[in-house]
């Protein structure tokens, strides 16, 4: 696992974030108005640096001055996907985790791209969704109608959208409410429509990153 937490002000993500940013050492000391060594000792962590060097850095690299100061988040990593059937790791696997320097609730987790599965185009794409609507009675009205990872009665763990069907006046124990599940069409320009699919649980989607390595998250091996 990735150690995610320092507890001084390193150069670590300063020295991420100029790569990231494409622009030299050099023109970052020069647009400073620091001496290439100056820059160098806050890169390697002989010397910290200030709040304001972070400020100053980031209006520079074009990052928020917490990126530059803060260590980044471990959010779990929770699975697989092809953006259709949703495959979850189990307690045999060793847990896997990415950095990502949004705050995020402790419940957020995310799925990586099944990439043996999933049109090479899609390789990078990661998924975050609330783990905390998993422990709820009932599917939450937050989950009708929106992008959600879903786990049906036969135990199929699923990417769709989830709408409420309508009910019969005697059904009103909320547990036996039945839904739609419409497929998210991102391979194909019609949706696959399942009917009458009672749910175990649903949980929404909450963002999507596409490019990853373009924003500096970074995921174990």
């Amino acid at each position: 696992m990735i150690n995610y937490y320092n507890p001084t002000m390193s150069g670590i993500n300063l020295a991420k974030f100029i790569k990231l940013s494409g622009v030299s050492k050099g023109d970052v000391a020069e647009q400073k108005g620091i001496a290439p060594e100056s820059l160098s000792r806050h890169i390697s962590g002989r010397s910290n640096f200030s709040v304001q060097d972070a400020v100053e850095y980031g209006q520079i690299l074009g990052v928020s001055p917490e990126r530059l100061l803060f260590e980044p988040n471990p959010i779990k990593i929770s699975g697989t996907t092809d953006f259709n059937i949703v495959t979850m790791f189990d307690n045999s696997e060793s847990e896997r985790f990415l950095n990502f320097h949004h705050f995020m609730r402790p419940s957020i987790s995310c799925l990586i791209t099944d990439v043996d599965q999933a049109a090479h185009q899609y390789a990078k794409f990661i998924w975050f969704f609330d783990t905390a609507y998993m422990k709820k009675s009932v599917v939450h009205q937050h989950c009708f109608a929106e992008a959600c990872i879903v786990k049906t009665m036969d135990n199929r763990i699923l990417c769709r959208r989830p709408y409420p069907e309508p009910q019969a006046k005697d059904k009103r124990n909320a547990a036996s409410l039945t839904f739609t599940l419409q497929a998210l069409p991102i391979f194909q320009t019609s949706a696959e429509i399942e009917q009458n699919i009672l749910l175990k649980w649903a949980c929404p989607i909450i963002n999507q990153v596409q490019r990853p390595d373009l924003i500096g998250i970074e995921i174990d091996p």
